[in-house]
């Protein structure tokens, strides 16, 4: 599997200059482009920047593979509590990696119910609480910082809930606890005098650059994904990124098109629309990474793209219509897939109706990505 980037449909060539990027403005930034590659460059080497070394980190995917068969083995849930970083990118991983329906699936006794609480809604929490099992549910409790009010709270009420249920001596078995040693935030604290099971999360990755740390692996494994092929892909990824020419990295590219057509061209509004229910929640990370990390500028109204999170075809019955009849203020980026894991054919139902011709004897996935290439 590889992932290409088609920028085509952003340039000047295809949609004029006013609201196309072109081949002059990319070229007149690939000078800062060097600069901000060696920048980075100087500062993974000094390990200050520790997310891209990540993909090669072989001990902590033993570790995590052997808690995870056990836990696989032994429970019929797994909640994962966490909110921002500490939750979207694992979210993605388990829903784009595994059985769409993995919660019910006929296997479920091979992997566990899987229930993610970011949001500290009171009823969800409740509600959670009255359909499982607290002695057949294990925890995974994820703060960078240990510091997190929304993930300590559920946290407390769920321990809380376990040690009146199952008595000090089990309670321990069933959390595991992902945070940063180093700052010694309370969930740290807490961990080390409850003698809970830690997976440590470096001190120099950022929580929303997490994925590949235990934030995401651990869940992951857990639901059955193959965290080893996953950093495979990552590896290779980092390989094609690590160049500063910016027509020969698709990162760098995709940055800069998008700075362009915001400075310049007055596209001020990001969305993210993946064609895959998969990849929902690769547009819920995007939406959390693009606006987390350009929103700190402070005090500047060239902060960054306000990004919004899309899934299609869903929204082009309602998002689309404003994208395409309202202001001309959005870069739209579409994700698709070449090829489908699994596909369908739509049969030769209700022949009297031939307005639903042009349906029969196609697969939903071409019904999709005929959708998306429109």
């Amino acid at each position: 599997m590889s992932v290409s980037l088609d920028v085509s449909n952003a340039l000047a060539d295809a949609i004029g200059t006013k609201d196309g990027v072109g081949h002059a403005e990319l070229k007149s930034i690939q000078k800062k482009a060097s600069q901000i590659h060696k920048l980075l460059s100087q500062k993974r080497r000094k390990g200050i920047i520790g997310f891209y070394e990540l993909p090669y980190d072989k001990n902590i995917v033993q570790i995590i593979k052997a808690i995870a068969h056990a836990v696989r083995r032994k429970y019929e849930y797994f909640i994962h509590i966490g909110i921002g970083g500490s939750c979207l990118g694992p979210r993605l991983l388990c829903t784009a990696l595994t059985h769409t329906f993995h919660r019910l699936h006929q296997k479920r006794h091979l992997v566990p119910r899987f229930f993610f609480l970011d949001n500290p809604d009171p009823q969800t929490v409740i509600d959670l609480l009255e359909i499982i099992n607290l002695g057949s549910t294990a925890f995974f409790v994820v703060s960078k910082s240990g510091n997190t009010d929304e993930t300590l709270a559920i946290f407390m009420i769920l321990y809380s809930r376990v040690l009146k249920r199952l008595g000090a001596c089990a309670v321990g078995e069933h959390f595991v606890v992902a945070t940063s040693p180093q700052q010694r935030g309370v969930l740290h604290t807490i961990a080390e005098k409850e003698k809970l099971r830690t997976l440590p999360l470096p001190d120099n990755v950022s929580g929303r650059f997490s994925v590949f740390t235990a934030v995401g692996l651990y869940p992951a494994a857990v639901a059955g994904a193959d965290i080893e092929q996953l950093l495979k892909g990552a590896a290779s990824m980092d390989k094609r990124t690590n160049s500063p020419n910016l027509m020969h990295n698709p990162a760098y590219l995709n940055a800069t098109v998008h700075f362009l057509l915001d400075t310049r061209h007055n596209k001020n509004i990001s969305v993210c629309m993946p064609y895959c229910d998969s990849l929902w929640h690769l547009s819920r990370w995007y939406q959390q990474l693009w606006a987390e990390s350009l929103g700190k500028k402070k005090n500047s109204s060239t902060a960054g793209q306000t990004p919004i999170a899309g899934l299609g075809t869903v929204d082009q019955h309602s998002l689309l219509q404003l994208i395409l009849d309202g202001q001309n203020d959005k870069v739209i980026t579409l994700v698709g897939l070449n090829k489908f894991k699994k596909d369908i054919k739509i049969p030769n139902a209700f022949r009297q109706e031939k307005r639903i011709d042009h349906l029969r004897g196609k697969s939903l996935s071409q019904l999709m990505n005929s959708e998306l290439l429109a």
